[in-house]
């Protein structure tokens, strides 16, 4: 006894196509998400925490005669 398979048309064979663009922007997106992060770690070390002041230290020429 013969299995009927339905024939196949070449549209059903042809794989999906990748986009590219897509995976682009992905890319794109995630690499532009690092780089703000990074950004914002550099500023944290640069500027002290708010409960800290700086306090200059005393100038030699101002010094009481």
């Amino acid at each position: 006894m013969w299995l009927s398979f339905p024939a196949t048309t070449e549209k059903d064979r042809q794989l999906a196509k990748p986009n590219y663009a897509f995976a682009k922007r992905q890319r794109d997106l995630a690499k532009k998400q690092k780089q703000e992060e990074k950004r914002k770690r550099k500023e944290e070390l640069r500027t002290p925490p708010a409960g800290e002041t700086v306090t200059p230290a005393p100038d030699a020429d101002k010094a009481p005669l």
